[in-house]
């Protein structure tokens, strides 16, 4: 009975060890355990003598873990990046392991960088407004996680996005609803602007809109030439094939929101849902010992 007692006590002291380090994380693991944007955090970042940060002529006063290359604002590896280059705030992302790490580059609205939900909204570089005839250059996927080299930190987009399929097509595509195939000659875009495929004249062109689109939807007479991410919540008409290629570019020019996390604050969680799971069980601890005790002699 006293290795029982002894066992008790241990074990009701778990929850406790656990409890201190949810709610005194600045003791044990420094201000990793605090929310990037939450006041307590960025005080001493945003004080009324730093300077904001300038591109493009727009001013704007930036917190951790965003900086512009050069800055010293946000402590090292604690750092989300951005670069100004003609007058456009980039952000450079990576995705993939080395050898086959990929880099790319979007545009950034700074304004709409959300401290709260931790999001931000990018562009793709290759999509002008008011052009539909530009289409996307950079792969996104939800599948996928961007990052930067050497930052503790990844990205992802919703992962409940979309994909959009451009494909070139030997015959001509009629389809009224899943897969529906949009004809993309109304803003310009042929068959020959997919400069890659090399298409033959008199093919046609079209970008296939569908949830979980896969390559044994598309027709066998075409070829995929790219995909490109999409929020298809934002096209409320596609079920009824009512779309043009112009309301699919209005949306990839409206950019993607990413969302950040980072290692150490999936490490904080792991600590607090644990601490929370043994509180909430403790009540129950001496049953469980109890059981694996008589068990065990009997």
């Amino acid at each position: 009975m006293l290795h029982l007692q002894i066992l008790a006590v241990v074990f009701s002291l778990i929850p406790i060890f656990f409890f201190v380090l949810a709610i005194t994380p600045s003791t044990f693991f420094g201000e990793h355990c605090r929310r990037y944007g939450d006041p307590t955090f960025n005080s001493k970042n945003t004080s009324s003598d730093r300077r904001p940060s300038t591109c493009g002529g727009t001013d704007i006063n930036l917190k951790c873990p965003f900086q512009f290359s050069g800055d010293d604002l946000c402590p090292e590896h604690d750092v989300i990046e951005f670069s100004c280059e003609n007058n456009r705030s980039v952000l450079s992302l990576s995705v993939g392991s080395y050898p086959e790490m990929q880099q790319y580059n979007f545009s950034v609205e700074l304004n709409s960088i959300d401290y709260e939900q931790r999001t931000l909204r990018i562009f793709d570089p290759g999509v002008q407004k008011n052009n539909c005839s530009t289409l996307p250059v950079n792969p996104l996927s939800p599948d996928d996680d961007y990052y930067q080299p050497d930052a503790g930190y990844e990205m992802e987009i919703d992962p409940d996005t979309g994909s959009l399929v451009f494909v070139s097509c030997k015959n001509p595509v009629k389809s009224k609803y899943h897969p529906l195939y949009v004809d993309t000659a109304c803003c310009n875009v042929t068959a020959n602007h997919f400069s890659k495929m090399k298409a033959p004249p008199g093919y046609y062109s079209y970008v296939v809109v569908g949830e979980s689109v896969v390559a044994s939807d598309i027709e066998e007479s075409c070829t995929i030439y790219k995909t490109a991410a999409v929020d298809l919540r934002c096209l409320p008409n596609v079920t009824a094939g009512d779309i043009s290629f112009q309301d699919i570019h209005n949306l990839l020019s409206n950019g993607h929101e990413l969302k950040w996390h980072g290692g150490l604050e999936i490490r904080r969680s792991l600590f607090c849902d644990g601490a929370l799971i043994l509180v909430m069980s403790q009540m129950d601890v001496s049953n469980f010992i109890s059981l694996i005790y008589r068990k065990t002699i009997f």
